[in-house]
């Protein structure tokens, strides 16, 4: 949880008829953010698992989590079975690959747009103290820190410094965590503008610009936010709305200025938030639970999404000159946490015109300057293109190495000393040409011709007859793989 606890299920009318239009009972654990790997990985620990659970991209060993722990999804939503789940089908591709590992699919994704984390501010107390909104370079930024910061009056101007340190990294043109040049690599650690962006978020921090308790990563940083505790916090893209109908505050994008002045760049986002996962289980459960998700998938222009954000009408939220508005009420129980169950790809609006108006133009501002990780496309190689090849790839190495093992002709045109033969040589001569062996050697006892060549034929199949077990369970997939009945 990002944000305040709503009302428990008994008092809460949202929660309840939320049930009855899913039927189901939504039994939701709801963590602060900053205990929720915590509280994750007791669960993974104590092998207790919920039917549905949030899988964060920054839990450890993740790939092995959902892989031995989760239910492969791939019978239920990849292909033409989709289909029973229009609405997580509408789920951008993107947001799908990081589901993916080996040949399953072990998650549903939470998507997230290009446009990524976004250094929000409040705009209203910037303006009510007299301070530029929109610093044009490092300089002006600083001196927006200060003006909003007074430990006396317990405000400061900043509560995270890693978001801090990546603000300035935008306006130095630090890589999106790696750089590519001329097929070379570089993390943007071993860039001197990263060193130069943690220097100056130092010097800030020591100036006394931070939250004091900012390092450890422990503060609830929305409260903070929208209580006027700290008035810029970096926040995923999805949180404007929240923030400004949460803590009812005015609330803007910043966009990274050049460090010297100009437009600085902006790091495209993750394509999701996290991944949901789902407890291993027979395939009518795991239906009836992606039937839940499907349903708080649905789109913009649907009753389903306007009841998930806004409620029941007359009751939680009432029309305004055309735009819904939450009531007290429904400020106060429509705050179940569904979009970290499940989401439907994120739009501007429904909402407040201005708020609307001033997201459209921070992302027409930002898109143009988004920097995208080079190293993505050989993840995407990695994670799902080179497992769900396995097949294929064993069945080329095996004929590739028989080949090789069975190779003698270029031995013949260029070895002409019997002692570096290879052994396909060797067999060839003795045991296909039927050539005597030790029959120039007077004195000594030579066995049997037919037991030497029967000899030499086992030396030459004991390695291929190691190598094919490991392979064999590959090999007829890899055979028919792309093949067409005739």
């Amino acid at each position: 949880m990002f944000n305040p606890v709503p009302p428990a299920l008994g008092g809460n009318r949202y929660w309840q008829e939320l049930n009855d239009r899913l039927g189901a009972s939504l039994d939701i654990t709801m963590t602060p953010a900053a205990d929720y790997l915590n509280k994750l990985s007791t669960i993974i620990a104590g092998g207790d698992l919920p039917d549905m659970m949030l899988i964060s991209a920054r839990l450890t060993r993740r790939a092995d989590v959902l892989t031995r722990l989760c239910a492969d999804l791939s019978d239920l939503v990849s292909g033409d079975a989709v289909k029973d789940f229009p609405f997580l089908a509408n789920i951008p591709t993107d947001s799908w690959l990081p589901t993916a590992f080996g040949s399953g699919i072990y998650a549903i994704p939470i998507p997230r747009a290009v446009v990524g984390t976004i250094m929000f501010s409040r705009v209203d107390l910037i303006r009510q103290r007299g301070l530029n909104p929109d610093p044009a370079n490092y300089q002006e930024f600083v001196e927006l820190a200060r003006g909003l910061t007074d430990a006396r009056a317990n405000r400061w101007a900043f509560g995270n410094p890693k978001r801090v340190i990546e603000f300035v990294s935008n306006m130095l043109g630090v890589p999106n965590l790696w750089r590519e040049e001329g097929g070379k690599f570089t993390s943007e650690y071993e860039t001197e503008q990263r060193k130069q962006a943690l220097a100056r978020a130092t010097e800030m921090y020591q100036a006394g610009l931070f939250h004091p308790d900012s390092v450890g990563g422990k503060l609830n940083l929305r409260d903070l936010f929208g209580n006027g505790t700290i008035a810029v916090n970096a926040d995923g893209y999805a949180a404007w709305d929240i923030l400004a109908s949460t803590y009812d505050a005015e609330v803007g994008g910043m966009a990274a200025p050049g460090y010297d002045g100009g437009p600085g760049t902006n790091r495209a986002g993750t394509a999701i938030f996290a991944l949901t996962a789902f407890k291993k289980a027979d395939p009518d459960r795991l239906r009836q639970l992606l039937g839940i998700c499907d349903w708080l998938s649905t789109p913009l222009g649907t009753s389903e999404y306007m009841f998930r954000r806004f409620g029941v009408e007359g009751t939680h939220y009432t029309w305004q000159d055309g735009v819904p508005v939450r009531t007290a009420l429904g400020n106060t129980e429509v705050k179940l946490p569904l979009e970290y169950i499940a989401e439907s790809p994120h739009v501007l609006g429904p909402g407040d015109r201005a708020r609307v108006d001033a997201q459209r133009a921070y992302q027409e501002k930002i898109i143009p300057r988004i920097v995208r990780n080079p190293a993505d496309e050989l993840q995407i190689l990695a994670r799902i293109m080179m497992p769900l090849s396995k097949a294929v790839l064993a069945v080329v190495a095996l004929f590739n190495a028989v080949s090789y093992w069975s190779a003698f002709f270029n031995a013949v045109l260029y070895i002409n000393s019997t002692d570096k033969w290879p052994l396909q040589l060797v067999l060839r001569t003795y045991v296909v040409d039927n050539t005597a062996i030790g029959a120039d050697l007077p004195g000594e006892v030579v066995p049997p011709q037919q037991s030497l060549q029967m000899a030499i034929l086992v030396v030459s199949l004991v390695p291929i007859c190691l190598v094919y077990p490991f392979l064999q369970r590959h090999f007829a997939k890899g055979l028919v793989i792309g093949a067409v009945k005739g």
